[in-house]
């Protein structure tokens, strides 16, 4: 089976004008590696817990929406070819200018999140004769968990 990787940009007045890209597709010589924290789930935020001398029971704030602390998504992306560096700037380019939705086909799961960090890619390797780098790119995981595919979050 072939799995598919998408971004779409979010979080601006023309959010529906924005087109949903194909990573390996829309990025010519980009190649998905791998990615970890898309299973994480962030610390839930508005949970309040009051202790006191006098109860043998901590008293509990559990709103109806619980909030969850963000955290961390990194995608390790290989860019090869001729136009490599090129790749590589283009899809920075694309993900440090604002919050973007990542979904895939192998887990069905979304996530919104922002770059939040430098990007180092690998010195040029050479494999037969295709040359490429390798870059991991840090986000930040705004809600602190990911969504089903089908699921509207409000966003």
């Amino acid at each position: 089976m072939e799995y598919h990787y998408y971004m779409q940009r979010y979080g601006t007045a023309d959010d529906a004008s924005q087109p949903v890209m194909d990573l390996e597709t829309d990025f010519a010589g980009l190649a998905y590696i791998e990615s970890t924290g898309l299973s994480s789930k962030g610390a839930p935020k508005n949970i309040y817990i009051e202790d006191y001398a006098e109860s043998n029971e901590s008293r509990v704030y559990v709103p109806e929406t619980v909030c969850r602390e963000s955290t961390e998504i990194k995608l390790k992306l290989g860019f090869g070819g001729a136009s490599r560096r090129d790749t590589f700037d283009s899809f920075y380019d694309y993900v440090s200018q604002g919050k973007v939705k990542y979904w895939d086909t192998l887990r069905n799961r979304v996530a919104y999140m922002i770059l939040n960090s430098a990007v180092e890619p690998s010195d040029d390797v050479v494999l037969g004769v295709q040359p490429y780098i390798i870059a991991e790119f840090t986000f930040t995981n705004l809600f602190g968990n990911t969504f089903p595919d089908s699921q509207e979050t409000g966003v």
